[in-house]
């Protein structure tokens, strides 16, 4: 038996573009003579597609694509994932095309492994378990069903799994495994998002249960990204022995052939969690703008680090002439900023312009009997708004995507002003500690014929610069406590008591009280990009309005 791997970019809710990415690997696997091509989890609807399920013609177009995929499909056969509608049963022989019977209650979903075979559809079976945790909300569109049949291609039979069911202890791998045909191989399609050291828990995984049941696996993975949500493809191949033989493209579309038994594998695999790191953030950004039909980017560039990452990944993502930059000084902005921003946007051959808002302030200040110029929170605040207005206007009148560089440590911290500097339409560094920005720019650097961040912006005190000769530890512990604090609550559920043990009370009180006290500027922030297992968006629900002392 022979097995394409198809690590498509499906869209959500694009039907004639996956319909057409699914009809040119089916054409691959035709070249190659395989047996069965096999594409990602939900890769005729696409992935998140959330509530747009609820939508009578979305059920509609999706009946429509299958039947387009059905016309062509002859040999090889395909294994696609589809959601699927149903007549509750107590409408049963009722037509679901029917309007009038197109409400919500009368209609169950599931979401589905299919085969289809010269043009009809041999085989399918639904996901078991539907994930609700983190960004997860499965429960909410789907039904479960039972996976307890193989599917038969030519002599061998394929165990058909569907992302989640593989992850469960003595799920549907183990009663697949011990049907009486054993399966020659599993094969779990899948829409499994990113996040640093998936990879290696994925492989991981794979390895275990292929040891375990003595089987080869086919891990095929989707590739794109979905507002905060990154695919990165690494479809996987590992053999009974638990031997890697074969690892898809990342952030890429992949085909891979596959002669079933698999030979030997173990197949060497390096990768630089830095550099993936960089190409994670850089690939985000480069879907959203695309996938949202902008025509480029803005940001403002204040000679610190973080707007200089964000300029690096922009042109990495866009390339240069898509990248616009403002350098946008204050009474309170050093000349040394002015100079290294404008030397960074140089560097990177970006496009710039260096407007002073001190008219505008002092006009505020003017206008307003409450504002002053001793530079309290309200005139550092204004600042950063005037500076937001000026970039959205620029982005409104030129269709581009506003990227706000906020930190995950001062997006904790609340260090950040709402309607300022979390203007914006993406924050592609909001799930990277500050530590990280360090270490990125460094990789960026090291990557280079010449250092292209100039190394004053790394090395200087890291400053908003809204009021005089101000500092970040004016306010916060050094960014090393803040970073390791934030990561130990919030990404690995460090309890309180720990915490004060390892950073004393007085600096856990402080910076969970700034945790709780910003949650509001959280709820109106820019998407931001999702890179750690725990991430400021639709992953993490907290109350703005409540009394428990934790956040």
């Amino acid at each position: 038996m022979r097995i394409g791997i198809a690590q498509i970019k499906p869209r959500v809710g694009d039907f004639k573009y996956n319909v057409e990415r699914i009809y040119k690997y089916y054409l691959k696997g035709k070249e190659n003579q395989v047996d069965l091509v096999v594409f990602p989890e939900l890769s005729v609807s696409g992935y998140l597609h959330k509530d747009l399920i609820y939508r009578p013609e979305y059920a509609e177009d999706v009946y429509e694509a299958l039947q387009q995929i059905k016309e062509f499909t002859e040999l090889p056969a395909i294994l696609i994932g589809i959601p699927t509608y149903h007549a509750r049963p107590s409408l049963k022989g009722v037509n679901l095309h029917d309007p009038s019977y197109k409400t919500e209650r009368n209609i169950i979903r599931k979401n589905r492994a299919v085969v289809v075979k010269e043009h009809k559809i041999f085989f399918s079976i639904p996901k078991t378990y539907r994930p609700d945790y983190d960004i997860y909300d499965e429960k909410r569109y789907y039904v479960s069903g039972r996976n307890n049949t193989l599917l038969e291609v030519g002599e061998e039979f394929v165990g058909v799994t569907v992302c989640e069911d593989i992850w469960v202890e003595n799920g549907p791998v183990e009663k697949l495994s011990h049907k009486r045909n054993k399966p020659s191989i599993i094969v779990n399609i899948s829409a499994s998002p990113f996040f640093r050291e998936k990879f290696s828990i994925r492989s991981n995984l794979l390895k275990k249960l292929a040891r375990k049941f003595y089987v080869d696996i086919a891990y095929v993975n989707q590739v794109g990204a979905v507002d905060d949500v990154i695919f990165d493809g690494r479809s996987m191949v590992v053999n009974k022995e638990g031997e890697t033989v074969w690892v898809g493209k990342v952030f890429e579309e992949d085909f891979g052939v596959l002669d079933i038994p698999l030979n030997k594998g173990d197949i060497g695999i390096v990768y630089d969690d830095t550099e993936e790191l960089f190409k994670a953030l850089s690939f985000g950004i480069k879907e959203y703008v695309e996938n949202t039909g902008l025509k480029g980017v803005v940001l403002g560039l204040s000679g610190g680090v973080d707007s200089a990452l964000v300029s690096v990944l922009a042109k990495d993502a866009l390339g240069k002439n898509s990248v616009k930059a403002f350098i946008m000084p204050a009474p309170p902005t050093s000349e040394l900023s002015v100079k290294l921003a404008e030397k960074l946007a140089k560097n990177l051959k970006i496009e710039y312009f260096n407007i002073s808002i001190n008219n505008i302030l002092k006009s505020y200040i003017d206008e307003l009997n409450f504002v002053n110029e001793d530079y309290s929170i309200v005139e550092q605040n204004l600042q950063a708004r005037i500076r937001a207005n000026i970039l959205m206007a620029y982005a409104n009148k030129h269709n581009l995507l506003l990227l706000s560089t906020g930190n995950k440590s001062e997006i904790a911290a609340g260090y950040n002003t709402i309607y300022g500097d979390l203007a914006g339409g993406l924050a592609p560094i909001g799930d990277i500690f500050k530590h990280d920005v360090y270490e990125l720019i460094k990789f960026y650097n090291s990557k280079n014929p010449r250092a292209l961040v100039p190394n004053d912006i790394v090395t200087r005190s890291p400053s908003a610069e809204l009021k005089p000769s101000q500092k970040d530890e004016d306010d916060l512990p050094p960014y090393s406590i803040v970073d390791a604090f934030y990561k130990e609550y919030i990404e690995n559920y460090v309890s309180y008591d720990e915490l004060s043990e390892k950073f004393g009370q007085s600096v856990t009180d402080k910076l969970l009280w700034r945790l709780k006290k910003s949650e509001f500027k959280r709820r109106q922030a820019p998407i931001i990009l999702k890179v750690s297992s725990s991430a400021f968006g639709p992953g993490r629900r907290i109350p703005v309005s409540h009394f428990y002392k934790y956040a």
